[in-house]
Parts: C-alpha cells; sequence; structure tokens
C-alpha cells in the first residue's frame, strides 16, 4: 500500500502500515500498488478501531482509478463488511450482499486468502488465523487483482501486513 493508491481523506504513517480515516464518513479505499494474477497470496488488517456501520470493508478488487478511490471509483470489488456480517460484491454499480462471517472487534486480525486455482479465483477470509470460510469461489482467474480496503467513518484506524506466513 502506497500514498498513490489511496483515498484523500486516507491517512497513511510508520511506512505505510498504518492507516487511519479522517474528515469525512464516506467509504474510501487504499489499495496495493502491485497486481496479483496468479498463485497464492495472504494479507491482514489488525483492528485498531472497532469496525462500526461499514466502517471496514476489506477484499480485493479487479480495476482501480487513481484519483481519489472513493466506492464509485473502484469497478469491481469482492469483500467482507466486518460490522455487517455480510460478502459484498459490486461490479459495475451493481451490488449484492448475503450473510457471511462472523463478529470482529478491535485488536482482531482480519486475513484474507487469494488463490489462484485451475477453475477460478477462491477468496477467503480469517478472524485471528481462524477460517471462517470462502465469501466467493471462482471468481475470473484471467483478470487483475488488488487487496482493497475501504475505510468508511472518520476516526477509523488499521495496520495493514503482507509480511507473515500463510495460516
Amino acid at each position: 500500500f502506497s500514498e498513490t493508491m489511496k483515498g484523500l481523506n486516507i491517512i497513511l504513517s510508520k511506512n505505510n502500515t498504518i492507516a487511519s480515516k479522517s474528515n469525512r464518513d464516506d467509504p474510501q479505499y487504499i489499495m496495493a500498488d502491485y497486481p496479483i494474477y496468479f498463485g497464492k497470496h495472504y494479507f491482514e488488517i489488525t483492528l485498531h478501531t472497532e469496525p462500526y456501520e461499514k466502517s471496514v470493508i476489506i477484499g480485493i478488487a479487479t480495476k482501480r482509478e487513481p484519483k481519489n478511490l472513493f466506492s464509485y471509483d473502484v469497478h469491481s470489488f469482492h469483500g467482507f463488511i466486518l460490522s455487517e456480517l455480510k460478502k459484498i460484491s459490486s461490479i459495475n454499480g451493481k451490488i449484492e450482499q448475503s450473510d457471511f462471517g462472523d463478529v470482529s472487534k478491535i485488536n482482531d486480525k482480519i486475513g484474507v486468502l487469494i488463490v489462484f486455482n485451475s477453475d477460478g479465483v477462491d477468496l477467503g477470509f480469517y478472524i485471528n488465523k481462524m477460517f471462517i470460510g470462502n465469501a466467493f469461489c471462482k471468481l475470473n482467474a484471467n483478470l487483475v487483482y488488488f487487496p482493497a480496503v475501504a475505510l468508511g467513518l472518520a476516526g477509523t484506524k488499521i495496520s495493514i501486513s503482507n509480511d507473515m506466513e500463510f495460516p
């Protein structure tokens, strides 16, 4: 994650490993600089604030517009809304949500496992290294994906890491 791929109201600190949301209560993304398009990848966040009212949504995006990274600047997103216990899929403005996941709270580590298989891409989630399930299976493996986190409410704060072993 870097200064080039974040919303205007997201502040990065500590070598771009801490992200916090300031000013506005609208969802803005922070995304990885480098795409993933094969293999197995894992990243996780640590919640430094409670995940209230869609304040943290974690997952992957397939296209990004580097100007602002408001919710409408990301064309395709698959992820997990922590406060709502829902998985979300947003493709070209069409949003679908359904029940998924388990409760998370301050200091929890939320992990995302992205696995490219012969029949597509699977997107699984972890809370404190415990697998809570695959939210999506057989996503299009011909696309390029970017790890992404949306922060909604002002004051929301997370740590980001991809420097750990697979769970």
